[in-house]
Formats: structure tokens, sequence, C-alpha cells
């Protein structure tokens, strides 16, 4: 592979041109058995200088763990990553990324429907594009147009991520549980809620140190939010909530 990018990188320089590299979804990696992330990106800094490198990833805890321990294991003299995390858009933005969107597609939208958007989908940006281009395709072909169902389509992307989350782990019953507890609870509680609901709903025994551990996962990932010391919640928008609870109550049933 870096014999690719040295070569391109070469064809990129001659023609007075920048060759960007692009990894989506840095997560994945992880399951590319025998691929050294830290090596193949040390050679490009050695013998590229024509080369830039930009990764993204869904889950930030897990990008971020990864990137640094690449840092760790070879460093790069001075070079340093620089990082852009993209927020939660508030009420404001929310509404001018639909409008303008919707703008450049040459399409009316009533402010009723994204006032909606923006409630339901709460500033994520990904699932607004997703309403954006979902409901751009629906009134340019004549469809019945229902954001309900652009929600349900959201929320079985985040049930697909999770349950492919847990397939990987060696803890998935106990993550599927913490999601239901956290979701009994009103979607927010403390580590000694969660663990007394697990205890009494599912019959199980569990530390307080090894749900510890789990929780931080959970947040590595983005499927659970740290609000304070010992206080955790799910994720505050619509389809990931629905998503979850989907993918957790069909895991444990598929486990009796």
């Amino acid at each position: 592979m870096n014999e690719v990018i040295r070569a391109l990188d070469s064809i990129s320089k001659d023609n007075k041109k920048f060759l960007v590299v692009f990894i989506d979804e840095i997560q994945n990696i992880k399951k590319v058995k025998g691929f050294d992330l830290g090596s193949f990106l040390h050679d490009i800094y050695e013998w590229c200088d024509n080369t830039v490198i930009v990764v993204s990833g869904s889950f930030v805890g897990v990008t971020e763990e990864i990137l640094n321990q690449v840092e760790e294991e070879k460093p790069f003299f001075g070079r340093k990553f620089f990082r852009i995390k993209l927020e939660r858009f508030n009420e404001e933005t929310s509404k001018e990324f639909l409008s303008l969107g919707f703008k450049e597609e040459g399409i009316a939208v009533d402010e009723k429907v994204i006032d909606e958007a923006v409630k339901l989908f709460d500033g994520i940006p990904g699932w607004l594009a997703l309403f954006g281009r979902s409901y751009s395709y629906a009134v340019k072909h004549s469809h019945k147009v229902d954001i309900k169902v652009i929600l349900k389509e959201a929320a079985k992307e985040v049930s697909k991520d999770f349950t492919r989350f847990l397939k990987t782990s060696n803890s998935p019953t106990r993550y599927a549980e913490i999601i239901l507890a956290l979701s009994r609870l009103g979607n927010k509680g403390s580590l000694s809620e969660i663990r007394d609901v697990i205890n009494s709903l599912f019959k199980e025994q569990i530390e307080n140190s090894r749900l510890n551990e789990l929780l931080g996962t959970l947040i590595n990932y983005g499927f659970v939010i740290k609000l304070g010391r010992g206080k955790y919640a799910l994720p505050s928008d619509l389809p990931t909530r629905v998503g979850l609870r989907h993918s957790a109550r069909m895991w444990i049933k598929k486990s009796l």
C-alpha cells in the first residue's frame, strides 16, 4: 500500500497537485488483521511530502483512542494531528443547515416541517443530512413525504451499528442490559441505579467496577453519554434512543 501511495504522491507532485488520502470510519481498522496503521502513516510522513491524510470516525472515543495510540507508538517528530470535532448543531444552525440545503436542491419546504425535523433529529448533523436528502428525493420523485419514515430509517442505522458492536464485543448481553436499564430509568441514571435495574430486571449480579468498565466502552462508542460523576444517559436524539433500544431488546430476546 505504501508503494502505491508513494507513486501517487510523486505523480501529484509532478502535476503540481496535492494527494489527499481519506480513511473513513477509522474505527473499523481494528478489524483488519495484520494492518499496522502507525507504520502506514509513518511511512507517508517520512517519504510523501505532497500528501495529506484525513481520517474520520463516527465513534469519536474510539477514533481518539486509535490516533492517540498511533502517536504514542510511532512518534511523528513534531508533526501533529489536527483534530476537528463536528459538534451537535444548535436550533438556529440546524434550521439554517436545512433551509440552505433545500434551497440548493430547489425545493420549497414549509417552516413547520423544518421545525419538526430539528426537534426530532436534535441537531445531529448526520441525521439532518439524512432527513434533507430523503425529503428532497421524495419531493422530486412525487413520493409521499413522512418524517416518521425517515426517523425509522435513521433508527434502523443505529440499530445496525449497535448490533455490529454487540457481535464483536466480549460482553454483548451485558452491554444490551445496560442500554435497557437506562431506558427503564427514563434514559438516564446513576451507576448504582443502573446496577440495581440490571440485577432486578435480568436477575444478574454485576459489580460496580465491571459496570463502570462497560459504561466506559459504551461512552467511547457514543452509545452512552456521561453527564457527570457517576451519572449516565442515552444520547438525547430520538433515532439513536429508538435504535439502541430495538437492538438491545432483540439481542436479549435472542440470547434467552
